[in-house]
């Protein structure tokens, strides 16, 4: 089971949260895609992003290009480094929203 947090699920809905990878202002919570659950399962919360419905379907393979235009084979699902880039983008929102801290 994954931890859940709806404050980090809500996030996107505020104002001054835009997509990491493109700054497109509608964005939803984005979760890393996790290779040990099945469909339609999760991974934990805090590996996420906000993304808009373009990028996050670039992110699941469902789409070939992110909005910007990136492109790999198989979409986002094997571009690794693109998913290192957003993952860290969002640990950042994260950290910028205090809904997580490094003591």
């Amino acid at each position: 089971m994954s931890q859940v947090n709806k404050k980090i699920r809500n996030l996107p809905r505020e104002p001054d949260v835009v997509c990491v990878n493109c700054g497109h202002p509608d964005a939803v919570w984005a979760h890393d895609p996790y290779h040990d659950a099945g469909m339609g399962q999760k991974c934990d919360d805090i590996f996420g992003a906000p993304l808009c419905t373009w990028c996050h379907d670039y992110r699941d393979g469902r789409q070939l290009t992110d909005r910007r235009g990136h492109s790999c084979i198989q979409g986002g699902q094997n571009d690794w480094e693109w998913r290192y880039r957003v993952l860290r983008e969002g640990i950042k929102v994260l950290m910028d929203k205090n809904l997580l801290a490094v003591k």
